[in-house]
């Protein structure tokens, strides 16, 4: 029992609620949402501030390399940069979260040569301006797309903690030559930092 008492004692000391600003880095995978678009792996950095005791604001950027399985690209590179509201609440040294927000999202595709010899895709390349003798050729498209998730922390100390999270990522089409959806979900895990 007396044990049970110290490690709630501990871990209630290592909660990180009390800090203001935190940062953040993370590792993981993203999986499109649809067929053609294999899984690939996603890195963030975040930075975050707290607004309230529950609610904070975040504001990360991520990077991302997707295989294209079979379809016309090598691959599709997406990168967003988001702002986020996030709801904790505290169990203990747990701090489980939900989050959600809206974003910038810019994809980067590289057509597969192969692919340059359709004669119907080097005529939408010709008619684009883009010379389909080239050894690849590449797309880059943005547009704006929503987020939401929701993830656990760990405080491991007084000031870092860390974190799993899991997000759904809408986004609308991409691409003019091969237009392709960039939906996507991402599942990381990191480590943050709080000041």
């Amino acid at each position: 029992m007396r044990h049970h008492i110290l490690l709630a004692t501990i871990l209630a000391a290592a909660s990180p609620a009390a800090a203001q600003t935190a940062v953040g880095v993370s590792v993981g995978a993203s999986v499109p949402t649809v067929a053609g678009l294999g899984t690939g792996v996603h890195v963030a950095g975040s930075i975050e501030r707290s607004v309230m005791e529950a609610l904070s604001i975040r504001a990360d950027v991520g990077f991302a390399w997707l295989s294209d399985a079979g379809g016309p690209h090598t691959a599709v590179r997406p990168l967003n940069a988001n702002v986020d509201i996030a709801y904790k609440l505290q169990r203990g040294g747990w701090f489980p979260y939900v989050t959600g927000g809206i974003g910038f999202y810019r994809y980067s595709a590289t057509f597969r040569s192969a692919v340059l010899l359709d004669p119907k895709l080097r005529a939408d390349l010709i008619a684009l301006g883009l010379d389909p003798t080239s050894a690849s050729i590449k797309e880059n498209e943005s547009g704006v797309g929503a987020n939401i998730g929701g993830g656990i922390e760990v405080a491991m100390t007084a000031r870092i903690a860390v974190v799993g999270d899991v997000r759904y990522h809408r986004v609308g089409s991409f691409g003019v030559v091969a237009p392709y959806n960039g939906s996507f979900v991402s599942a990381s895990a990191g480590f943050k930092r709080y000041f």
